[in-house]
């Protein structure tokens, strides 16, 4: 009997198969890091881009500020004299200053036990 196994390819077909395989690897390697570079080069620049223009737009002329911090002031100062306004109102309607007992949740607790 023979114990020798047999062998379905020939050994210069095997070596060239395996070596075209060797070769494409190294161009599917090649490709993709290729494209993994041109990608991540691209998104640096987006990052790096969008920075910059935070950082130009972001920042408030001279003017802007003046100009922010008069809204502010002309806002505060008109809730100032809206509460003020309220405030006369109420007491023009009230002879003291105690306070009104209308929807007062106590006295609606009172008046079930009562």
């Amino acid at each position: 009997m023979n114990s020798e196994t047999p062998i379905l390819c020939e050994p210069g077909m095997k070596y060239f198969i395996n070596c075209s395989l060797k070769e494409s690897h190294k161009i599917k390697e090649k490709h993709s890091s290729l494209l993994f570079n041109i990608i991540m080069t691209i998104i640096l620049i987006l990052i790096v881009s969008c920075i910059f223009y935070y950082r130009y737009k972001g920042r408030l002329t001279q003017q802007d500020i003046e100009k922010k911090n008069r809204k502010k002031q002309e806002y505060i100062v008109s809730k100032l004299q809206h509460m003020s306004a309220i405030r006369e109102k109420n007491n023009i309607s009230m002879i003291s200053d105690l306070p009104v007992l209308v929807n007062n949740p106590e006295l609606e607790m009172l008046k079930r036990y009562a």
